[in-house]
């Protein structure tokens, strides 16, 4: 989780802490970490309690434990059976007894500890014929003020190859001290709002999270940071709310001709939802004040098709319209979609990106522009803005509204529709989406076959392997997805480059096997998902880069590793990305948790295809969840949102009534006003 900047500290390259250099620096960029803020707000996944000290005579073999001893013995030698590895040996105990500790290729260790130095010593417990001892265990000097690895409950981080969790810990432990020494760092939470709800503050949450007394500090400061968020949220909403309802818009009069007409030239039927999607944003255009809608639907429900008519619509009063999408390939996909939609009406579509934008040109008359949220930035003016598209993106606020609006040579605020492929329980609809009208397409288009899914037993992955192949064989495509980028030294599931490697090497050596994930260039990525839509990949092996917009209608299987890993959602959007031609399509779950949780979850995607049935069932089994993940996606905010239990939700929608009831403009809570700007930014950054 991203932490909001209470203090200038926070903006500190992380070279500015001690011990970080420049090969740590790079390991921590690759996972979004470049800052002071960034270092603390990269919660722990998980932690362990390591506060119980044993006496040595207290320990049993199998089990994990904690034991404050002196080092008896202490030597370093070479390994008698395996060439080039070191080992080092020490005999440590206390008054009830002695245990052995042996490390391997610490060679240090022999000149940073010395006989006679008191010291904790944290880990699982072996036995051979020689008596109990541990193996690698995590040990640390008794002298200091407070113990980082032993001895307390110890915060696990998830991390990239290189970075170690207590070489992490420490790193954490010196953003705190840097922060600390820079005091005060304010709490922007007003005072009232704070302790009304018996929330922590700021500073408390924050060392609390990573290097907590007890379990309950733990609880204290999750709730402190969902409620930071949600409340933050809450105030953008009513903000945005605030600023539609007070500026002029631009009024488009339905023609009913010009519409009726666009749709019977449709090679597809519209569904009912669709139908009454397409009136309620028209109608909300006719007004002068700017429409500000939500279209939600479920994976290939044709939300992009309402969408376009929208844009017919704008284009008939002689207005452009723009279409923004969180991604570059989520930009091209939607592009190519517009352009066979919008064809026959002969409205231009035009596909601003990095690689694009030197040599793309607007015409004079009205057009779709699609981009990505760089367009915010780019220099073009347009000189009759009617309609703004915002795709996997609703807190789309008061600045951006402005930026587009200063875009406008007419002057006027255009109309704004936001569109989600991943839908939201009913239940917290309101909360989220509080700004919003919304509408929501529930059915599918007609022809639409059910995607088989299916999860598949670890002793069944060769059968896989060969219906892959059988698939292949007939000319189809398959999609792979996996959690993380690069292999992880803590999370034991399946990265995209091993995966990749034991494809193209191994299970699949004969195919044509390839690999996008979201550290690539865009350029690269582009070529990439290029080649597979022309059916020159056979696998395509990816992160949740892929998670929405990728329409490749001859992709008929989607394998996911390590499915444990994502929520209920977020697999239904994976699974998405197949089952869009006429062939029957299939998806496979992998997971390395069997679980009762994980098993429900699994057999909930096996049965349930409706992804507003997932939703609540999500919601129901996910409870209040947490603020951090591994997940690699752009699309991380709804799955936020929905983390949140319905308490929290509840308690920042009453903090945020009172305050703007008191305080609309903020005025008389100067910090709270600049944190709500802060968190805007934060959420937009590129």
């Amino acid at each position: 989780m991203s932490l909001v900047s209470v203090s200038n500290v926070f903006e500190l390259p992380i070279g500015k802490l001690p011990r970080c250099g420049p090969a740590i620096i790079l390991r921590l960029k690759k996972i979004g970490i470049e800052t002071v803020g960034d270092v603390l707000g990269h919660f722990p996944a998980r932690y362990e309690d390591h506060s119980e000290v044993l006496d040595v005579s207290g320990l049993v073999a199998g089990e994990f434990g904690t034991v404050r001893v002196r080092v008896q013995q202490l030597r370093g030698r070479r390994a008698m059976y395996r060439r080039g590895m070191h080992v080092t040996e020490a005999l440590v105990g206390d008054g009830t007894g002695s245990v052995r500790v042996v490390w391997f290729n610490q060679p240090f260790l022999t000149k940073t500890l010395s006989v006679g130095e008191e010291i904790f010593v944290s880990g699982k417990v072996a036995e051979d014929s020689f008596g109990l001892k541990f193996t690698s265990p995590i040990y640390e000097r008794t002298d200091k003020n407070d113990t980082l690895h032993t001895a307390r409950i110890v915060p696990i981080y998830g991390l990239t190859i290189g970075v170690g969790n207590k070489q992490f810990r420490s790193l954490v432990k010196s953003a705190l001290d840097k922060v600390d020494a820079a005091r005060p760092v304010h709490d922007w939470l007003p005072e009232e709002i704070r302790v009304e709800n018996s929330l922590a503050t700021y500073w408390h949450a924050l060392e609390a999270i990573h290097f907590p007394e007890n379990m309950h500090e733990v609880e204290e400061s999750h709730l402190r940071f969902q409620f930071d968020q949600t409340f933050l949220h809450e105030l953008n909403q009513r903000v945005v709310k605030r600023y539609t309802e007070s500026v002029i818009g631009c009024a488009l009069p339905l023609d009913v001709e010009i519409v009726k007409n666009f749709i019977a030239g449709l090679p597809f039927v519209l569904t009912d939802d669709q139908k009454k999607a397409v009136f309620a944003i028209l109608k909300d255009m006719e007004r002068s004040h700017p429409m500000n809608r939500l279209l939600q639907g479920d994976v290939g429900s044709g939300k992009t098709v309402v969408a376009a008519i929208a844009m017919r619509h704008a284009a008939a009063h002689g207005c452009t319209s723009i279409l923004m999408a969180p991604t570059q390939l989520l930009a091209e996909q939607h592009s190519e979609t517009l352009k066979k939609v919008l064809g026959p009406s002969e409205i231009p579509v035009v596909l601003i990106t990095q690689s694009t934008k030197k040599t793309a040109t607007l015409p004079k008359g009205p057009c779709v522009v699609v981009g990505t949220h760089a367009l915010l930035y780019e220099k073009v003016v347009y000189p009759q803005l009617g309609l703004v598209v915002v795709d996997e993106q609703h807190r789309f606020g008061v600045a951006q509204r402005k930026a587009i609006k200063a875009k406008n040579k007419a002057g006027y605020t255009p109309h704004f529709l936001s569109m989600s492929a991943t839908p939201i329980p009913r239940s917290l609809a309101l909360a989220v989406y509080g700004s919003l009208a919304v509408s929501s397409i529930k059915h599918m288009p007609v022809g639409r076959k059910p995607i088989a899914t299916r999860s598949v037993a670890e002793k069944d992955r060769g059968k896989a392997v060969d219906f892959v192949k059988q698939h292949v064989q007939r000319g189809e495509q398959v999609f792979a997805v996996a959690p993380l980028i690069d292999p992880s030294d803590f999370l034991s599931v399946e990265s995209a480059t091993s995966l990749y490697e034991q494809f193209s090497s191994d299970l699949f050596s004969g195919l044509r096997v390839g690999l996008v994930h979201g550290r690539m260039k865009p350029a690269e990525r582009s070529k990439v998902m290029d080649a597979m839509r022309r059916g020159e990949i056979d696998i395509l092996v990816a992160t949740a880069v892929i998670e929405v917009g990728v329409d490749i209608p001859n992709a008929t299987v989607m394998w996911i590793e390590g499915s444990e890993r994502f929520g209920l959602a977020q697999l239904h959007q994976f699974r998405g990305r197949v089952g869009r031609g006429e062939k029957q399509s299939y998806c496979f779950l992998f997971s390395s948790s069997r679980g009762e949780n994980a098993n429900k979850r699994l057999k909930l995607m096996e049965e349930a295809t409706d992804g507003f049935v997932l939703a609540e069932k999500d919601l129901e089994m996910r409870g209040g969840g947490q603020l951090w993940g591994t997940q690699q996606s752009g699309f991380a905010e709804i799955e936020f949102l929905r983390e949140i239990s319905l308490d929290i939700w509840d308690m920042a929608r009453r903090a945020a009534d009172k305050i703007m009831s008191d305080d609309s403009a903020l005025a008389h809570h100067p910090v709270l006003a600049l944190q709500l700007k802060q968190f805007e930014e934060e959420l937009h950054r590129e």
